[in-house]
């Protein structure tokens, strides 16, 4: 079967990329051990099509704002009878969320020992 993609934009570009800091933040997540993973697409159909449409606006605008699309996977009890969806801790996700915005609101990063 052939996939048929269309554009989500007449004449837009056929993809716009997140403006977070990717590799300070994936540095960040390693430190702490927390499992994260860089994705070059936002998914399929309503997450896709709403991260192009910030993006685009964020760029026709030239606001000087950062954004991106950040999946987090099921909860554990959501995937009971599911074993083969990912899923992962209320606790873990969270930390992993506020660590990010604490990249985005703290991007130097200060050692602890001083």
């Amino acid at each position: 079967h052939i996939r048929q993609f269309h554009t989500i934009k007449d004449n837009g570009q056929d993809g716009l990329f997140t403006t977070l800091p990717l590799q300070q933040i994936m540095s960040r997540m390693h430190k702490k051990a927390l499992p994260v993973a860089i994705s070059n697409t936002a998914g399929a159909y309503v997450c896709n099509d709403l991260m192009y449409r910030v993006l685009d606006y964020i760029k026709t605008l030239q606001l000087d704002c950062k954004a991106g699309f950040i999946h987090v996977p099921y909860l554990p009890h959501q995937v009971i009878n599911k074993p083969s969806m990912p899923s992962m801790d209320r606790r873990i996700m969270v930390e992993a969320v506020t660590s990010i915005i604490d990249v985005l609101m703290n991007p130097i990063e200060l050692d602890p020992r001083q």
